[in-house]
């Protein structure tokens, strides 16, 4: 028996995907989608016509300035190092353009 992949989604994901397997199982007398299988074909469609119209989307609604901030650093850290020319208005761009968009936004408090 062939090992199948799990992955955990989140209860939002799995309220769509429940609407989406009723309506594509109301009235389909001619066979019968399971979740899986439903799951499987979205992944594989998506990946076939979307994916890389959407990665700039995916990558913007998932941008963690701390990350990046951290990932400047480490640019920075290795043009010392190497005695390479680094233009630091270029590297932070992406915080500027941003739009306090990232999900990891982290407040900073001027109370302590």
């Amino acid at each position: 028996m062939e090992q199948m992949p799990k992955i955990v989604i989140t209860a939002d994901a799995d309220q769509c995907l429940e609407a989406m397997l009723k309506e594509v199982n109301e009235g389909f007398a001619s066979g019968r989608v399971k979740k899986t299988q439903l799951a499987s074909w979205i992944f594989l469609h998506f990946h076939k016509k979307d994916f890389y119209k959407r990665l700039a989307n995916i990558r913007a609604d998932h941008f963690d300035e701390i990350a990046h901030l951290k990932a400047v650093v480490k640019k920075l850290e290795e043009a010392k190092r190497t005695d390479g020319i680094l233009e630091l208005n270029k590297l932070l761009l992406p915080l500027k353009s941003s739009g306090g968009k990232g999900r990891k936004q982290t407040p900073l408090s001027t109370d302590e």
